[in-house]
């Protein structure tokens, strides 16, 4: 899950790049940055603190930090193909999933292309 959630990501910026639109924002930080797109950087979710907290030594955070080096470095595969959204199955499924089919599960997060 971690890889894909990775690779939409850098699918939005990758895709951004080459319409020439910029919705997403045009680098890693300004996507993942971008208000209600990733919701663990939204000022009102419980996660921001973790995150901003969390500090080198952390399990969980140093392997985040290596699966992020490597799919920057596309060293790993990309599981997801061209998905640029996703959820995790234990919140309800949003409004932008209505008729549309996940092109893959990974875990609990179920990957979409082609939403926008």
């Amino acid at each position: 899950g971690k890889i894909g959630v990775g690779y939409t990501v850098i699918n939005r910026v990758s895709i951004a790049q080459a319409r020439g639109d910029y919705w997403w924002g045009n680098t890693i930080r300004e996507v993942c940055l971008k208000p209600y797109q990733y919701s663990c950087w939204n000022a009102n979710d419980p996660s921001r603190a973790v995150i901003i907290a969390v500090r080198p030594g952390n399990r969980i955070f140093d392997r985040c930090l290596v699966i992020a080096r490597q799919v920057i470095d596309r060293a790993i595969a990309n599981p997801v193909r061209r998905s640029t959204h996703y959820y995790a199955t234990y919140i309800a499924a949003p409004d932008w999933t209505r008729g549309k089919n996940p092109y893959v599960q990974l875990g609990v997060h179920k990957f979409y292309e082609n939403i926008r």
